[in-house]
């Protein structure tokens, strides 16, 4: 005997609307946190790579008149200076990706409320 499809209902496809506006949600606030930790990681590997990279030229003799990284950065400061923007833009762009992530996550839970207001206040009339 074949199986009859079922109707769907108006109240099927919302109830089915809300779970995957809130999936997608939920997603984004989860990938919010997760730029954001990226970020702070990638951050970190800027300052670990270039220090790398400047104690190999400080070992190959080409920054001449340095003892090691610390001497580096306090004689001379544009090293320093060009290091910390750099891991300040990386932070940035990520806290500017999580921010944006994070409102469209609230901007689908909000419509998933107004839809449901609406719906129960056409029921109730």
């Amino acid at each position: 005997m074949p199986k009859r499809k079922r109707k769907v209902s108006s109240d099927d496809f919302y109830k089915r609307k809300h779970k995957r506006l809130d999936t997608i949600a939920l997603i984004a606030k989860i990938l919010a946190w997760l730029v954001l930790l990226v970020s702070f990681l990638a951050a970190i590997g800027e300052f670990i790579q270039t220090k790398n990279f400047l104690e190999f030229e400080i070992m190959n003799g080409v920054l001449g008149g340095t003892a090691d990284f610390s001497d580096l950065m306090s004689q001379r400061p544009i090293f320093s200076i060009s290091l910390f923007v750099e891991m300040f833009n990386t932070i940035l762009n990520g806290v500017i990706y999580a921010v944006v992530l994070k409102a469209i996550s609230l901007a689908l839970y909000m419509l998933i409320e107004i839809d449901l207001n609406y719906s129960l206040m056409n029921e109730g009339e």
